[in-house]
């Protein structure tokens, strides 16, 4: 096992350089959600979506804290939130009555249905990771457990990641005889079904640095690499005690901690529950900021935006073109294969002017709305440094 790990790691020392200095790049953190009539007591577990065919399209589901359901917020600039008048999902089963909380959503883009898992807290004291589903995030239909209690004293919460067509389930649990947070991954086809899950291996090669426990470990698959996002108890600053650290892996089993993304604001003890989000303008990281004197949980966010260099690549630029000509471009170059794609250019009759094809690749595949035919049906993109002229 060790020279197992041993090599898992040290394949980490070659891409480290370029991953690092990703996850530590978000600015201007902010507070967007502050408590309110529904959530007196603030706000716990974050899950965002940004779905591009909403009028508001920024879409935030969270714990109300101590009030055992989840709140729903919308958004069309990701700045100004209007919450839901009641909780979309409530505590009325036998296995979630005392209790809901610590959700995960997705939305999937081939069924087209938000999934959310969450915590359930049964009236028989027994903790349980269960499932609903909904077709606009709004009304939801429970599936009850997917996984239960295994060798373990409690589970506390779980996040879930899409990876082609297997769910990753990253589970925090309580192992019996300590009192320390374990991670414990369980891989899936099915949403609705759970195996029994395996402890993963976290590393941390920055000595400086003196957690003894973690919380709200999220993960996230970035197109080659896993990432995860989680709290770290600092034993020792109590007055930081909670700071955001990131962490990757290649198999979502053995991780390695990269370094701190988020620390606590002046007037605010503790800074959890991260949840990473991508929108056009890029990439929003939402955690919760609980507040020296009151102790009530506020949403914030940074963000950081696209480095549109590495995903923007021009092709091929022709001085001039009627409209709805053609533009035809080799791919050869590109994908290292006879591969190429012809350009239909629009714009008004009559009209003469040059052109230039960019080639935009995804940094995740809601970057665009794809159809039946895996073609772009829809796509908007906003970027400041792009300028039209001539």
């Amino acid at each position: 096992l060790r020279e197992v790990l041993r090599e898992k790691v040290w394949k980490f020392s070659v891409d480290l350089r370029n991953i690092v200095p990703t996850w530590r790049a978000f600015k201007h953190p902010r507070p967007i959600i502050s408590p309110g009539t529904i959530d007196p007591s603030g706000a716990g577990t974050v899950s965002f979506i940004y779905k591009h065919d909403l009028e508001r399209p920024y879409v935030l589901f969270y714990e109300a804290l101590y009030e055992a359901g989840i709140v729903r917020a919308d958004s069309a600039d990701g700045l100004t939130w209007t919450k839901s008048s009641d909780y979309v999902l409530k505590r009325d089963k036998s296995y979630d009555l005392n209790g809901i909380g610590d959700q995960s959503v997705l939305w999937d883009l081939l069924d087209g249905l938000y999934y959310m898992w969450y915590e359930g807290r049964g009236e028989d004291g027994v903790r349980r990771i269960c499932l609903a589903t909904s077709q606009d995030g709004i009304k939801w239909t429970k599936h009850g457990p997917v996984l239960g209690p295994w060798d373990v004293l409690e589970i506390i919460g779980a996040r879930v990641a899409k990876k082609d067509d297997e769910y990753f389930m990253l589970i925090q649990a309580r192992p019996k005889g300590t009192g320390r947070n374990q991670l414990y991954l369980s891989k899936s086809t099915d949403p609705k079904s759970f195996p029994i899950p395996k402890p993963v291996f976290l590393f941390s090669p920055q000595s400086p640095v003196c957690y003894f426990s973690l919380d709200d470990a999220t993960l996230y698959w970035m197109n080659g690499y896993w990432l995860m996002l989680y709290a770290a108890h600092n034993r020792s600053d109590m007055e930081r005690s909670l700071t955001i650290r990131a962490a990757v892996s290649y198999d979502a089993e053995v991780w390695v901690d990269v370094g701190e993304v988020v620390e606590a604001s002046a007037g605010y003890r503790l800074v959890h529950e991260p949840c990473l989000g991508w929108t056009p303008e890029g990439y929003r990281l939402f955690f919760t900021h609980h507040h020296h004197s009151e102790n009530k949980g506020y949403i914030w966010f940074a963000w950081m935006p696209l480095d549109m260099e590495k995903f923007v690549q021009p092709l091929i630029d022709v001085d001039s073109i009627a409209a709805g000509g053609e533009v035809h471009v080799d791919l050869d170059d590109v994908w290292q294969e006879a591969a190429s794609l012809t350009v239909r250019v629009t714009y008004g009759a009559g009209a003469s002017a040059g052109v230039r094809v960019y080639l935009l690749s995804s940094p995740d595949y809601n970057f665009a709305n794809l159809d039946s035919e895996n073609s772009t049906d829809a796509f908007t993109y906003f970027d400041p440094s792009f300028t039209a002229g001539g």
